[in-house]
């Protein structure tokens, strides 16, 4: 999976960054998989990135997708509705219940 960053653009009145970004791939990956190599891509902050959409193109192995990095997590929680931040927060949840599994 290969991801191409478009567009970066500054938002300060939200206080985020807006990204566009499109995805080749040979599978469709998960949305952890997205996350990760989009963040270490565009060097962004994993916990303040929210994905808002990702666009299938008919007939061929791409995507196209935006995403929002905020700059603190008052502000994510601000403009985001709770089930998208509660969807792209999916690798989080599943290591802090890792993390108390192996506790126990």
């Amino acid at each position: 999976m290969n991801i191409k960053i478009l567009n970066s653009t500054e938002n300060k009145l939200i206080g985020r960054r807006e990204i566009e970004f499109e995805i080749d791939y040979e599978k469709i990956p998960k949305r952890e998989e997205i996350l990760e190599v989009l963040s270490k891509e565009g060097q962004f902050n994993r916990e303040l990135l929210i994905i808002k959409k990702i666009d299938d193109i008919s007939g061929i192995r791409k995507s196209y997708g935006i995403a929002y990095e905020y700059q603190n997590e008052r502000d994510m929680k601000k403009f985001e509705p709770k089930y998208r931040i509660k969807r792209w927060k999916i690798g989080k949840e599943e290591k802090g219940k890792e993390e108390q599994k192996t506790k126990q």
